[in-house]
């Protein structure tokens, strides 16, 4: 329950004092980002969830705690409120860009790989939509591939999420949906993973549309907003509805 959700991670924050020991100030910011989560993607409340990231911002600089994962929520938030104000060119992407890039960093030098992942996989959307995926790679890919895959979907997953949005860059669309549906095949078919085949999904059906697909791309956006419901994701939900808006 949402509700209950955001009440328990309020009171785990809000305990938080200078006085305390170093543990209880860590629990205290996973409470603050708990209700970054809660705000962002159980409510869709992009500017509460900003402020409740920059009290975590706040607490990791004085405590000198590990800040990756504020850096990825802050990314999230910016690329959220561009999306939702419509502005692509610009600042708030570019905010959204550098916060990404550095939570991709700091979670690999800390061995955060879950936070890795998920900070490369929207790094690499937002480098399409800045432009950045035009000619050469990004950086940042080199350093995904040093990881290793160690039999992990997460690495394949990663891989072929990127060069998808490197074929949409260079308007590749027949291999961009090949990559995404070799992204959707490394997926697990389970309730953890049923927000992210949602936007995999909901990325491939846009590009069904792009092609003049109709029918297929009905049959992705579908899905994706069955997957969402499934997520529990009403951001994704809005992302769904914009792209059948589109029609």
């Amino acid at each position: 329950n949402t509700d209950s959700a955001m009440l328990c991670y309020t009171i785990v924050a809000q305990r938080y004092s200078r006085s305390m020991s170093r543990d209880e100030k860590q629990l205290a910011l996973r409470g603050w980002l708990g209700r970054w989560e809660t705000l962002f993607y159980g409510y869709c409340d992009y500017s509460s969830a900003l402020d409740d990231l920059l009290s975590a911002e706040e607490i990791a600089r004085e405590c000198n705690l590990d800040a990756a994962k504020i850096d990825y929520g802050l990314g999230c938030t910016w690329a959220a409120l561009a999306t939702y104000n419509d502005d692509r060119d610009s600042t708030l992407v570019v905010r959204a860009l550098n916060y990404m890039r550095s939570a991709f960093l700091k979670s690999v030098k800390s061995r955060d790989f879950e936070t890795a992942h998920n900070s490369f996989d929207n790094l690499s959307s937002l480098a399409c939509l800045h432009g950045d995926l035009s000619h050469d790679d990004i950086e940042e890919f080199e350093v995904l591939k040093s990881l290793g895959d160690n039999g992990d979907w997460r690495m394949r997953a990663s891989i072929h999420n990127y060069q998808g949005w490197r074929a949409i860059a260079r308007d590749s669309m027949r291999s961009a949906i090949d990559h995404y549906t070799r992204l959707l095949a490394e997926i697990p078919a389970d309730l953890n993973q049923s927000r992210y085949r949602a936007m995999a999904v909901m990325t491939r059906g846009q590009l069904y549309t792009s092609l003049g697909e109709y029918r297929r791309a009905r049959v992705d956006l579908d899905s994706a907003m069955a997957l969402s419901f499934a997520a529990g994701a009403p951001d994704a939900r809005i992302v769904v509805l914009r792209s059948l808006m589109d029609w």
